[in-house]
């Protein structure tokens, strides 16, 4: 028993098959048609995946600095947490360090016996000036400091040229260590010249 398909045999004999060995079917039985409905919807599905990475991206980065600063503070609270004495755990804290004290000011030594202050030129070290005989003027004794401090002696012993104002000629003093912080010059007519 055959039947015509399409103008051609159909052998029930050859399982389906035509003559030549081909399946017999609809040139579109073979495709599938997709729905425009299915279309949306993937398209939809990957536009939402699209945008949950972007939004996770931006929530991951912005979160990283919010989380930074909150762990900068966190950090913060915690050091000063460590800081207070009766802390539990004293193995994990850290020492309290105390800022370290100014340095005390040299002591400015006082007006050596036998002297008078001249001058001060302020604070520092060497900054006064004492005459230490009758024969010595003020003015000369604030010349003889002014000379030892130009040549870098800084409390060591130094022969200095100082120009007296009262006679107008120079002098040539030999200066060296009198004390803590004090320098005994001597020269000229019998000049005695303190700095401290």
């Amino acid at each position: 028993m055959e039947k015509a398909v399409g103008g051609e045999q159909w052998g029930g004999g050859y399982g389906g098959f035509g003559y030549q060995g081909q399946p017999q079917w609809a040139p579109d039985a073979g495709r599938r048609r997709t729905s425009p409905a299915l279309v949306v919807a993937i398209v939809a599905i990957v536009l939402l995946v699209a945008a949950i990475s972007v939004l996770g991206t931006l929530l991951w980065f912005g979160s990283g600095n919010s989380s930074t600063q909150s762990a900068a503070a966190t950090s913060t609270q915690f050091v000063t947490a460590e800081a207070e004495p009766d802390s539990a755990d004293s193995a994990s804290t850290m020492p309290v360090v105390e800022p370290a004290a100014p340095a005390p000011a040299p002591a400015v030594p006082s007006t050596p016996a036998g002297a008078y202050q001249c001058s001060s030129l302020g604070g520092g070290p060497f900054a006064r000036a004492g005459a230490g005989s009758s024969a010595t003027s003020c003015p000369f004794a604030s010349s003889v400091r002014d000379s030892y401090l130009a040549s870098g002696a800084g409390g060591g012993a130094a022969t200095i040229s100082a120009h007296s104002p009262v006679t107008g000629t120079s002098y040539t003093m030999y200066c060296a260590p009198a004390g803590t912080n004090v320098v005994q010059c001597t020269g000229g007519n019998n000049a005695v010249v303190y700095i401290y």
